[in-house]
């Protein structure tokens, strides 16, 4: 964890002059409106206020809705997409390689030296606050842990045993060991436990105060969902399904939309959503990243399309694939070609209207995965057909999708069609198809046959990342850590 060696005072002075950048060249007007401090920038001045010390948490969330590892590459380096053309830099996820310092850092570096270091930031500045009330400070040290266990949820499933950062100082944090899974997991849970008694039941804006009809902020239900997911991924199958049962029940606020209203900013599916950034200037930048990165411009073939055998997975009368994919044809050849491409996003590169509102917010918890994880923790229970089963949880997904109910009768069979739906319902969102396959030990026995399809050779030790070169000279009380496999030297 590349925790940078700079003095509170600088490192916050700094995230000022980034919100006063996001908030006069593009940050989006609805959501942040709050001007910096003129005078000199402390710790005292930045979390004594509600609105700045909300935005430094704002600016975190705008940047992780462009970290790519979570949808585009996962969906590379496991069997759900493959490049239209050779990429050098995304060719290492496609064909399982992680062997080159240049890319594969990214999500290590931005997690711990950005993300995290600013999160740990905020829960010390906001703790002694004398400006804040008690219950600005209990929902915005809420938030943060709940970020930060989102965090660290993502990095111990693609590092394995990491170092557990929970503060900023520097001596600290420079001489941390890898810490193993299950003490990494018991944080994620303590933190959105503690999450989920603090965070706000409705959604506000940055006061903390206004009710708000954007997503966009962390609530008690985002908490709840996922800590649904970690107790799934812990095989707490009880816990999973008690958490996903309150998220469920809350009908007044989520139930499934229409396929085409998904991914929709309005949706009533969504748990949480990160907000893009708002140019004026720019209508690809009011979009999501997926989008951007998936939908092609107008008379252009994609840069990306889905892996042959997830496309044929879906039956002709899935829903799912008529409202979820594009096409376009090469007519350049002959027989023409018809590229698919992820189309659940609908707002990307033909999205000509500068000065429209953003139509599409990033979904990164909704309420169809809280479906999926009750029936899967049902399954696991014994609880397979009938009242309250995991029957009558996926077939509320499949019906849905147009599909009849699951013919599946015993626990093989079960656990089997909800990891088959999960991957036709979830494909492309934030790496899920990647991690099941490593939770349900399967990783192996699928990617020993796709991987020599992209052209690479598939191997064990592959199912994690390596920890960045740089780290070991950052951090010396990690040599020797590095996971098998790979090199700790350039």
């Amino acid at each position: 964890m590349r925790i940078k060696h700079i003095s509170t005072v600088k490192r916050l002075a700094n995230l000022i002059l980034g919100m006063f950048l996001v908030l006069n060249f593009g940050a989006c007007k609805k959501w942040i409106e709050v001007d910096p401090p003129s005078n000199s920038i402390t710790s005292q001045t930045v979390f004594e206020d509600v609105n700045t010390a909300t935005s430094v948490l704002n600016s975190v969330y705008f940047k992780m809705q462009n970290q790519l590892i979570f949808g585009l590459r996962l969906g590379l380096v496991a069997d759900e997409l493959a490049p239209r053309i050779p990429d050098p830099f995304l060719g290492q996820y496609f064909t399982n390689d992680y062997q080159m310092e240049s890319g594969i850092p990214e999500t290590w570096n931005d997690s711990y030296g950005t993300f995290i270091y600013n999160l740990n930031l905020v829960i010390e500045g906001v703790s002694s606050s004398k400006g804040l009330s008690q219950n600005n400070k209990r929902i915005i040290i809420a938030e943060a842990k709940f970020t930060r266990a989102f965090l660290y949820f993502y990095l111990v499933n693609l590092y394995g045993d990491i170092p557990l950062v929970l503060t900023t100082d520097f001596k600290v944090n420079s001489s941390i060991s890898r810490t193993s899974v299950e003490t990494v997991y018991q944080q994620i849970v303590d933190d959105l436990s503690e999450a989920k008694a603090n965070l706000p039941n409705s959604y506000l804006g940055t006061d903390l105060l206004t009710p708000t009809n954007d997503r966009v902020r962390p609530t008690k239900w985002a908490a709840l969902a996922l800590l649904a997911r970690v107790y799934l991924f812990q095989e707490d199958w009880i816990n999973a399904e008690q958490s996903s049962t309150e998220v469920i029940n809350n009908t007044g606020t989520f139930h499934l939309e229409a396929l085409e209203d998904v991914f929709k900013k309005t949706s009533a599916e969504a748990i949480w959503s990160l907000q893009p950034e708002f140019l004026e200037s720019s209508d690809a930048a009011n979009n999501t990243v997926d989008a951007k990165f998936y939908i092609p411009y107008p008379n252009s073939l994609p840069d990306f399309f889905p892996n042959n055998e997830l496309l044929n997975q879906f039956s002709n009368v899935d829903r799912r694939k008529i409202k979820w994919f594009g096409v376009s044809i090469d007519n350049t050849v002959m027989p023409a070609v018809s590229y698919y491409y992820p189309y659940k996003y609908k707002f990307g590169n033909n999205y000509t209207s500068f000065f429209q509102d953003q139509q599409e917010h990033l979904v990164v918890l909704r309420l169809a995965e809280q479906y999926l994880i009750r029936a899967e923790a049902r399954a696991q229970l014994d609880r397979i057909t009938g009242s309250e089963s995991a029957a009558e949880d996926l077939n509320i997904i499949r019906i849905r999708a147009g599909l009849k109910g699951s013919t599946a009768i015993n626990k093989s069979d079960m656990l089997k069609a909800i990891l088959d739906e999960r991957r036709l319902e979830l494909f492309t969102e934030w790496g899920h198809r990647w991690l099941d396959l490593k939770r349900t030990k399967k990783v192996d026995d699928i990617m020993e046959v796709e991987t020599p399809k992209k052209g690479g050779q598939w191997a064990p030790y592959k199912a994690l990342f390596p920890i960045p070169f740089s780290e070991f000279v950052n951090n010396p009380t990690l040599r020797g850590q590095q996971n098998p496999g790979y090199r700790e030297t350039q």
